[in-house]
């Protein structure tokens, strides 16, 4: 009896996993009492200078809300990193990490300087490519909508 309610739970835990792509999602935090954290699409983009995932609903008409785009700039940065910490200065003085929306008639875009976080991508972005990974942000206290909340994921984002 105890093997079959195993089996049951590791076919269950398989069809959740299968599911991560299917249909809408959401980022999990407390911002999410805020926003609107929905999305059904994720890409990631690297460039020399900086790496982005964008969690995106796609609106009619052909165009999309980037509901966030958590970017990590490279500045200082070993060329080949793959993890970084969003709350550490740059070279230039700058945090490391910008999480930013574009959201139709939302005038939200920006957020407040982050206290703590941490963006991870689990290989080399390679176009064409998934690749899976993972972020996490706390941002610091403050007035704005945001301060003081947190959002996390893990991701499977297309390589644009």
């Amino acid at each position: 009896m105890e093997s079959l309610s195993l089996k049951t739970m590791s076919i269950a835990a398989m069809l959740a996993l299968g599911c991560l792509g299917c249909g809408r999602q959401q980022l999990e935090g407390s911002l999410s009492a805020v926003l609107d954290l929905h999305y059904s699409q994720t890409n990631a983009s690297s460039s020399p200078d900086e790496m982005v995932v964008r969690f995106i609903q796609p609106l009619g008409g052909g165009g999309e809300n980037v509901v966030l785009a958590v970017s990590a700039s490279r500045a200082g940065a070993d060329p080949n990193a793959l993890q970084f910490d969003l709350a550490e200065l740059t070279p230039t003085g700058n945090q490391r990490g910008t999480l930013t929306r574009n959201v139709f008639n939302d005038p939200r875009t920006t957020f407040p300087p982050l206290a703590r976080g941490h963006l991870q991508f689990n290989s080399s972005l390679i176009v064409g490519r998934t690749v899976g990974g993972n972020f996490s942000v706390t941002f610091q206290e403050g007035t704005t909508f945001a301060s003081g909340r947190t959002v996390f994921a893990s991701f499977g984002a297309t390589v644009q």
